[in-house]
């Protein structure tokens, strides 16, 4: 008669956990690129306040020269018309030089077209100003929208996330109780068959006693893990990483930048911001910034970008990262190797 705990039902039910971890790495990853897309309509809604912050200033400042260009003007206007210039005549009656006749009209006439085109190009200034203002509103609009449309994605992410691991979570249990029951009727088996055992051995006529042989399995020692990643010291880059590792075992908290949690591109700009380096809180910015380098040249605080940009961590030597992978899990350490092939690296 089959029991509950057969080795197929259990097998069974550790495929169907592998299956959801898979499933879960894979919800990880979209969680990953989900986080990172908030945080590039967050950096271009910022981008857009500060450049539409700008405008504002500079159509005060040209607004205000334009008023006093227009008074100027309007003011050298009514002095004119108060005081007519001397006409050719009373010049040269006056002074007897014909060039002081033409000296004179040249500078009335120079004076009113050159207050005159102070005047049209402020003007010009102002509605290009202007017009670049509706641009960068409209700028604006967009990355707002951006950002309701990221924040919408990542709470649908966060939620099949947290259903994923509720599921995840019941499947272990009941494969840990379908091994304990295993176990337990194992060690009822093994019992019965002693007490079945020490029976035949009593009714057995020849006293020739056979020792009951117990085979043991040799432990297999997995080692350690070898000597710890040797991390350079000093300034520089190599400081950043440093800062980094103050942060081991801070949880993963999305678009964290602070000691109470990190994403991915929080933790590499709050490292370099105690540094004195200023870094954009987005995946994609950072990589667009700084200069490539190739992986076979890879130094300390170098940044290693994963998964189409949306993952990144800072190299640490010794083909070691150390990163905010994903929700649930901490700031650490992570192999290049274990990480798959990265899209590539700057250094900042």
């Amino acid at each position: 008669m089959a029991t509950l705990c057969q080795p197929s039902t259990i097998q069974g039910q550790k495929a169907q956990i592998a299956q959801l971890e898979n499933q879960l790495n894979s919800i990880n990853y979209q969680a990953d690129a989900a986080v990172n897309n908030y945080d590039g309509a967050i950096w271009r809604l910022q981008t857009a306040k500060q450049q539409i912050s700008e405008n504002s200033a500079a159509i005060v400042t040209n607004s205000s020269q334009l008023a006093r260009s227009e008074s100027v003007l309007a003011t050298r206007l009514r002095e004119l018309y108060a005081t007519p210039q001397p006409n050719a005549v009373q010049v040269l009656l006056a002074t007897g030089n014909i060039t002081s006749v033409v000296d004179t009209e040249s500078l009335v006439q120079h004076i009113g077209s050159e207050d005159g085109a102070v005047v049209k190009g402020v003007r010009g200034t102002l509605n290009n100003l202007k017009t670049e203002r509706v641009r960068l509103v409209a700028a604006q609009q967009t990355a707002t929208q951006q950002v309701t449309a990221a924040q919408q994605q990542k709470t649908k992410v966060l939620a099949l996330l947290g259903q994923q691991k509720s599921v995840l979570a019941n499947a272990q249990a009941n494969l840990r109780a379908q091994i304990a029951a295993q176990q337990a009727a194992a060690a009822a088996a093994a019992a019965a068959q002693a007490a079945a055992a020490q029976a035949a051995q009593r009714n057995q006529v020849v006293q020739q006693g056979t020792g009951t042989q117990i085979s043991s399995a040799s432990g297999v020692n997995s080692g350690g893990g070898g000597s710890p990643v040797s991390l350079p010291s000093g300034s520089g880059n190599a400081a950043a990483v440093a800062v980094a590792e103050r942060y081991i075992g801070v949880p993963y908290v999305w678009g964290g930048e602070s000691p109470s949690g990190f994403d991915c591109s929080g933790l590499v700009a709050y490292a370099y911001a105690q540094i004195g380096r200023s870094l954009p809180h987005y995946t994609v910015a950072q990589y667009n910034m700084f200069p490539k380098v190739p992986l076979s040249q890879l130094q300390p605080g170098d940044i290693v970008f994963f998964y189409g940009l949306s993952h990144e961590g800072m190299y640490v030597g010794g083909g070691t990262v150390i990163q905010a992978p994903h929700t649930g899990a901490f700031v650490s350490y992570a192999s290049l190797s274990s990480m798959g092939t990265p899209d590539g690296a700057v250094r900042p």
